[in-house]
């Protein structure tokens, strides 16, 4: 059960007062204009977020595991080592996004724009990432074991030392990607 209800969460937002460590678990902010709010540190598992604007929002260190942020607009949100099992992501935008040292594993990311994101040493093992937008993304050292990247597009990507054992990249587009020492 989350400390704070939808209302209470977009008045904080208003105020300009932060929500950093807040327990917000199931919550649903469904299409809400969330664009630079404070959520360090917040548990936001389950939640709902579907359709919300995060840009420029602070959700690092933040547990989203198996929360809804399909069709979110979350350009330049920072999600750096936020813990994201499960997540959707489906047609979410993430452009310019810093999701360095972040959990994405198991997560659904079909149609996901991460283009000119910051993803180091990242993770997103067994992920469904069919159609993923990546061109000009950074993700070194991130592991993505056994995902699947049909259709995805790398072009320009720097996957310098990344994981990609056993990965689906079906009709992948890794055109000019830096791939040094990856695996």
């Amino acid at each position: 059960m989350a400390d704070f209800t939808a209302e209470e969460v977009l008045g904080k937002k208003e105020g300009g007062q932060s929500l950093a460590g807040a327990n917000l678990v199931r919550i649903s902010l469904s299409g809400e204009d969330l664009a630079g709010v404070d959520l360090k540190g917040a548990n936001l598992q389950y939640a709902d977020l579907s359709g919300a604007d995060l840009k420029g929002a602070d959700l690092s260190e933040t547990d989203l595991s198996y929360a809804n942020l399909a069709a979110a607009k979350a350009d330049r949100i920072d999600l750096s080592g936020s813990r994201m099992i499960g997540i959707d992501l489906t047609g979410a935008a993430l452009t310019g996004a810093v999701l360095t040292g972040a959990d994405l594993d198991d997560a659904r990311m079909a149609e996901c724009d991460i283009s000119g994101a910051a993803f180091v040493k990242g993770s997103m093992r067994r992920s469904q990432g069919d159609g993923i937008l990546a061109p000009g993304a950074v993700l070194d050292g991130t592991q993505m074991e056994e995902a699947r990247l049909i259709g995805a597009n790398f072009r320009g990507a720097s996957l310098v030392g990344a994981n990609m054992s056993g990965a689906v990249l079906t009709r992948t587009d890794l055109s000019g990607a830096d791939m040094r020492n990856g695996t």
